[in-house]
């Protein structure tokens, strides 16, 4: 993504250059008019920055979870633990005629 816009940036830039620098000899390569070149000048150079921040951002949380996957090395996963998830579920009818329901969840954690 980078690369890509990158080289649309500098192709828009160098045309509308060519438009305003009063030189005959260099010409605008493209059917755009000076303020469509500069708006495609800098939607591809914001295009161009957001590639450069996500990849940081991208190998920033690589570092993070490298960092946390050394800390957990010595984490023990052995057979010895155990995590079970139970649904509860309750009704219960009152002597007026009227009932009331209750549900949940039981977290249950062993270690053995």
């Amino acid at each position: 993504m980078f690369i890509t816009n990158n080289q649309e940036y500098n192709y828009y830039r160098e045309n509308l250059q060519a438009i305003h620098d009063g030189d005959p000899n260099t010409i605008n390569n493209t059917l755009y008019e000076d303020w469509q070149l500069k708006s495609l000048k800098d939607q591809y150079k914001k295009s161009r920055d957001l590639a450069i921040v996500g990849f940081f951002a991208i190998y920033l949380l690589n570092i993070i979870d490298a960092n946390i996957d050394g800390h957990l090395i010595t984490f023990d996963v052995s057979d010895d633990l155990g995590l079970y998830l139970d649904p509860y579920f309750h009704m219960k009818t009152y002597n007026i005629g009227k009932t009331s329901s209750m549900a949940g969840l039981t977290l249950t954690l062993n270690f053995k």
